[in-house]
Parts: C-alpha cells; sequence; structure tokens
C-alpha cells in the first residue's frame, strides 16, 4: 500500500488580496492590494508564485503564504517602539 502524501491548498490572487467584488464576496487575507502584492513579488519581499502547465492561473501554497505572515508578524514584534 502507498502511502498518501498530505495535498497543499492552493491560493490565488483574489485568495490573497480578496475581491469584494465576487458573490460572495472574498476577504483578504493580507490587507495588500494587487498592485502592492506584486511590487513585494518584484522585490523578493513576497513568495512567488507558480503554475500548472498549460494554465494561466498563478498559484501559492498556503503554507507558504502563512509562513510569510508568521514571519512579519515575528519581525514586527522585534522592532522596539520608538
Amino acid at each position: 500500500m502507498q502511502s498518501v502524501t498530505q495535498v497543499s491548498k492552493l491560493l490565488t490572487v483574489k485568495d490573497i488580496v480578496g475581491d469584494p467584488n465576487a458573490t460572495p464576496p472574498t476577504e483578504a487575507l493580507l490587507p495588500l492590494r494587487r498592485t502592492t502584492l506584486w511590487k513585494l513579488i518584484k522585490a523578493g519581499s513576497f513568495p512567488k508564485p507558480s503554475s500548472f502547465e498549460n494554465t494561466r492561473g498563478l498559484f501559492w501554497r498556503a503554507e507558504d503564504i502563512q509562513k510569510f505572515i508568521n514571519d512579519s508578524v515575528a519581525q514586527d514584534a522585534n522592532v522596539s517602539p520608538r
């Protein structure tokens, strides 16, 4: 019997930045706009998306986004107040 590997949940841009025009509206995971997200990716501050062959969509692994959030919170906690 083969072991089953855990499958990672995949997130789209709409999952990360939200989509108020969707039915029902999608709540954002992060308080970012699309343009800010792409600027962070270009700067290397946010995980790069992946895509599947022969598809137009871009995806992020939920674990990568959770790690980004955890690292951001930890970094903010280490900043001393002025």
